[in-house]
């Protein structure tokens, strides 16, 4: 019985491998769907934690306060990626919305810290992946015999080593991408001096390029699947985001009353 219990497992495993697919292999629908389902354990993780933050309302000027934002640029992030860092900063208690991508933070002679995971092993802290979209990539350039050209230069410790001559080709269609951010906290020795504030500027001008466009701009979440009631706050929650009015928890209110509380706080906010 033992024995036929282990070559079901053994079968089992075989499966799962042979069904899985690297991500360099996946198309951009396998990678959206890949990315959307490590959203959706984020959002749920927060809801498991009852550390929702769209539990409760908030004012226009308290949105924008904690809109999550690059601490390198100081530019906000927007959309699904603006409420999985939200949620990502009341799950681990951040006091501030400030991320930064490794490469950043390195250029500011940050380092990543270490914890120790549930096995007692040290490892590095985790962040979050957000998606973006490429149309270029930078590959070996090679010489008439197609071999790769090397060029010559100085490691850290200033010795001479030689490293591939790289070269920028567009893709053919644009690729999605993911890229990991972390939050300031997670490094040592950042240099803090380097970092900014958060700068609302582009966000208020799209939002005045918005104002009298004729259509209703309105979050679409469904696709994360986290029942009706959580994707309708969010879903509201990420348009009062967008258009810079007050958010109130409203997943009960008809879709008119909604609309009507909208141009109400858009006209006030134009005179």
């Amino acid at each position: 019985m033992k024995n036929r219990k282990d070559e079901k497992q053994v079968t089992a495993e075989k499966e799962t491998t042979k069904d899985y697919t690297q991500w360099e292999d996946r198309s951009n629908a396998e990678r959206l769907k890949s990315i959307n389902t490590y959203y959706k354990m984020i959002i749920a993780k927060s809801i498991g934690e009852k550390k929702s933050f769209w539990n409760k309302s908030m004012s226009s000027k308290e949105i924008d306060n904690t809109i999550p934002y690059n601490a390198s640029t100081g530019k906000p992030y927007n959309g699904i990626a603006s409420l999985v860092l939200r949620a990502a900063k009341e799950i681990n208690g951040y006091e501030d919305s400030n991320f930064i991508t490794m490469r950043q933070a390195n250029l500011k002679h940050g380092t990543l810290k270490f914890q120790i995971n549930e096995k007692g092993e040290k490892e590095y802290v985790r962040g979050v992946k957000v998606t973006h979209m490429v149309n270029h990539e930078y590959v070996n350039k090679l010489d008439s015999h197609g071999k790769p050209l090397m060029r010559e230069v100085k490691d850290k410790e200033g010795n001479i080593t030689q490293e591939p001559v790289k070269e920028k080709v567009f893709l053919k269609e644009p690729k999605l991408e993911t890229i990991t951010l972390y939050h300031v906290s997670q490094f040592d020795n950042l240099d803090q001096s380097q970092l900014k504030q958060r700068d609302l500027e582009s966000l208020k001008q799209r939002r005045e390029l918005e104002k009298d466009r004729p259509r209703d701009f309105r979050s679409n979440l469904d696709f994360l699947e986290l029942g009706k009631a959580v994707t309708q706050d969010l879903n509201n929650f990420l348009t009062s985001q967008y258009k810079g009015i007050d958010y109130q928890k409203i997943q009960h209110q008809s879709l008119k009353h909604i609309r009507q509380n909208e141009r109400t706080q858009e006209q006030g906010r134009s005179l």
